[in-house]
């Protein structure tokens, strides 16, 4: 039965579905407080604001490029988590590991991402999550830059379009690799954006990420400094492309 339902949750539709079904469940009938972390010295200012809205719909200030179904997101699948966790099960030394590794995912905001890992092989048991807003059991309340974790606790964590919101990102990777035992495998995906800052203030009225954004896997890799240990993928945007937006991933393990 378990792997009947992990192959349905691979249907983008299907995992969309009993996200929002979830998040329905426990914010609209049993009224869960939606709790988030207060105040962040390390956390770009509007991002527990900007983010809240991709959860449940603020009435006077509804997030631009969402849609809405009875106060609820319905944009919750994550697919592009696809993208941090395929390039980790091509590793020929962990794929066939996966029920037995323990995976951190920071900054998921729903269900969907916790989901798309149970999709491909991870153990419910086994995940753990992290973010700035929570109203699900299945997410800790908390931030990035102060983990509540052991050292080397970790095989894996994932970090997707998390990074680019911190404004102290080195020590957003310091703890990311302090959570992972050594050897781990950290999966980084930062959005590319041709346009500048001034023009992204102008079109949403305030800066999504940090003024020093990333613009390369370069960028994001030399934040971690003497931690890495070897690079198994990233991906670039190519000169050709630059013109338009993009996503850069980078797949690595740590000392």
């Amino acid at each position: 039965m378990m792997k009947i339902f992990r192959k349905l949750l691979r249907i983008v539709r299907v995992r969309n579905f009993v996200s929002i079904i979830r998040a329905f469940w426990f914010i609209q009938i049993k009224r869960v407080e939606i709790l988030t972390v207060e105040s962040s010295e390390e956390v770009h200012n509007p991002t527990v604001f900007s983010n809240k809205r991709r959860i449940v719909r603020n009435k006077t200030n509804p997030h631009p490029t969402a849609k809405y179904w009875l106060g609820i997101d319905t944009d919750q699948a994550s697919p592009k988590s696809d993208l941090l966790i395929n390039p980790i099960k091509s590793i020929y030394s962990i794929r066939d590991k996966f029920p037995k590794l323990k995976v951190l995912s920071i900054g998921p905001r729903t269900e969907g991402e916790i989901l798309n890992l149970l999709s491909h092989g991870f153990q419910i048991e086994n995940i753990s999550a992290v973010d700035l807003i929570t109203y699900s059991p299945w997410i800790n309340l908390g931030d990035m830059h102060n983990l509540d974790f052991a050292d080397n606790t970790f095989d894996i964590v994932i970090c997707g379009w998390v990074i680019a919101y911190s404004d102290d990102k080195r020590k957003a990777a310091s703890e990311i690799a302090r959570v992972l035992k050594s050897g781990g495998i950290a999966s980084l995906g930062v959005s590319y954006s041709p346009r500048s800052n001034e023009q992204i203030i102008e079109e949403r009225g305030y800066l999504i990420a940090t003024e020093d954004r990333l613009n390369s896997t370069d960028a994001i890799l030399e934040l971690f400094e003497n931690r890495i240990k070897h690079v198994y993928f990233n991906s670039d945007i190519e000169e050709s492309a630059r013109d338009k937006y993009g996503q850069l991933i980078v797949s690595f393990s740590v000392i």
